[in-house]
């Protein structure tokens, strides 16, 4: 129920989970066999430098969302168990993320990791892509690519990840004061049901791919058919975090309290990161350079309290 004095508890009738969707079909082009879809972090790369080697034309990865450098290196730092925040919501860029930035940095100068905010995808020619499940339903779409992708889990590291995989598609609350509280619920009901998972598949034969995008997958998985994709990827599994019922709500920071980067320090943070890394990967600076400006904005930005908002718990 929303009331102005309690917490907001939300239920979803569908989800989406981030995963890697492998080329199957162009790794088989390449000759390489892969006897476990379950990739570590150093296997992906290895494997995205051998196809690169091999053919210039092709892109080893892309993390999808990620717009600018600083989101980049979150989510790849996320992946392999490292955080970028601190004690008290400070910055803090370690020796271990200043390896995985190298290689970030790398891997784009080199063309094996495309960038999200670069020219339009190919995904014939892309070999793996992290992102939401339910993009596999725009490949099935279309013919060149409906039968070339396998879904599996996020690449892991040695280190415990802190990355999430679920998400709500679809937040539904009822309302306190509705006096609609008893059709609403018979709703409610009604998509968490069996039953529902035919409306939640499909409008109609010309929008049915675009609405499953959009939600996801209905959580009654045994009833959903995508022809030969498996979707046990999807099932809870003992290599991901189960969902936190709060974990993609805007007030979760405030059920934790603390503190956080003031959001107009957080853009212009990431606003350098960009400048300093795009240079890098223009060769108008070596990246020890970029590395030490970034690390001297982290110590100013640090050191003011007046940069950080205190959540109440």
């Amino acid at each position: 129920m929303i009331s102005p004095n309690h917490p907001v508890y939300y239920i979803s009738p569908t989800f989406d989970r981030i995963v890697l969707l492998i080329n199957k079909k162009l790794l088989e082009e390449s000759q390489i066999q892969l006897d476990d879809w379950n990739l570590t972090w150093e296997e992906l790369r290895e494997l995205t430098q051998q196809l690169k080697t091999a053919d210039s034309t092709l892109t080893g990865y892309e993390i999808e969302g990620t717009t600018n450098w600083n989101k980049l290196l979150t989510e790849i730092a996320e992946l392999n168990g490292i955080s970028t925040r601190g004690e008290k919501g400070r910055i803090s860029w370690s020796p271990e993320l200043k390896t995985i930035a190298k290689e970030m940095v790398d891997d784009v100068s080199n063309g094996i990791l495309r960038q999200g905010d670069s020219s339009a995808r190919n995904w014939s020619q892309l070999a793996f892509f992290i992102g939401k499940a339910s993009n596999i339903h725009t490949l099935l779409a279309d013919p060149a690519t409906a039968s070339s992708w396998v879904l599996a889990s996020i690449p892991h590291s040695l280190q415990p990840s802190f990355y999430n995989p679920y998400i709500r598609t679809t937040n539904i609350a009822l309302s306190e004061n509705s006096d609609k509280k008893e059709q609403a619920w018979e709703l409610i009901e009604y998509l968490l049901s069996e039953k529902a998972v035919p409306d939640l598949t499909n409008i109609s034969p010309t929008k049915s791919f675009y609405w499953q995008e959009f939600v996801g997958f209905p959580t009654h998985l045994s009833k959903v058919e995508l022809g030969n994709i498996s979707l046990d990827v999807l099932m809870p599994d003992a290599s991901a975090i189960m969902p936190d019922v709060s974990a993609t709500m805007p007030e979760a920071p405030a059920n934790r309290g603390g503190e956080i980067l003031d959001p107009m320090k957080a853009s212009l943070f990431a606003q350098e990161v960009d400048k300093q890394f795009t240079s890098v990967r223009n060769r108008s600076i070596p990246f020890e350079q970029a590395w030490d400006a970034i690390q001297s904005l982290i110590e100013d930005i640090n050191a003011d309290p007046a940069n950080f908002i205190t959540i109440p718990g």
